[in-house]
């Protein structure tokens, strides 16, 4: 009676715990590597997994910039993206979006406006699951903020994350002209991500 007492303790005490700390295993000192399918010169993706949440340096060549072209036709094969490969698998719980955020670039006028997250299932790229439903062909809408924390809702173990950048706050559509009876515009605007957080368990 006594040996089941001591069990039943130890599990009571075992359930009382709180759960061991997140980590941030999007960094190139965690093994992380980054890419994109394309870049703005000094911006280039591995700046997303530096450590360096920080915006002040944009113009020293912090953060992973990208043109938005596919904006152009419309055409969503182009979106751009910036990548994180991470070392091993992780149970992804959190992941957090950084995009520029000082006095001379406020996120308002500035930052990331609309945006996909995606995970790489195995044999295919898929928006993470996040609970917002809102509208389902974006993770984020209408950002005006420095820092966006999006919460897993389910069960998510991956190892490549995916920014897809659709919009910035920056960016100006101008029609030109048509083409086969689509639209053609001149795009001004960048995409700008500071930093990109994968938080979870191994």
């Amino acid at each position: 009676i006594t040996f089941v007492g001591c069990q039943s303790q130890t599990l009571q005490t075992h359930l009382l715990e709180p759960p061991p700390p997140l980590i941030n295993f999007a960094l190139t000192s965690k093994g992380a590597t980054a890419e994109a399918s394309q870049s703005v010169p000094n911006h280039l993706p591995e700046e997303v997994i530096d450590g360096d949440t920080s915006s002040g340096t944009w113009d020293e060549g912090s953060g992973w910039g990208c043109g938005l072209e596919h904006l152009r036709t419309s055409d969503l094969n182009k979106r751009p993206y910036v990548q994180v490969n991470l070392a091993e698998p992780v149970d992804a719980r959190r992941i957090v979006v950084y995009t520029i955020d000082s006095e001379q670039y406020p996120a308002a006028q500035y930052g990331i406006k609309d945006y996909r997250i995606e995970y790489w299932h195995g044999t295919g790229w898929e928006q993470i699951p996040t609970g917002y439903s809102a509208d389902r062909q974006y993770t984020t809408r209408n950002n005006t903020k420095g820092k966006q924390a999006h919460e897993i809702s389910d069960r998510l173990v991956a190892q490549k994350i995916r920014l897809v950048a659709v919009s910035s706050n920056d960016t100006v559509r101008n029609y030109q002209y048509m083409s086969r009876e689509r639209p053609v515009y001149e795009v001004e605007g960048i995409a700008r991500v500071m930093e990109l957080e994968v938080w979870g368990y191994p």
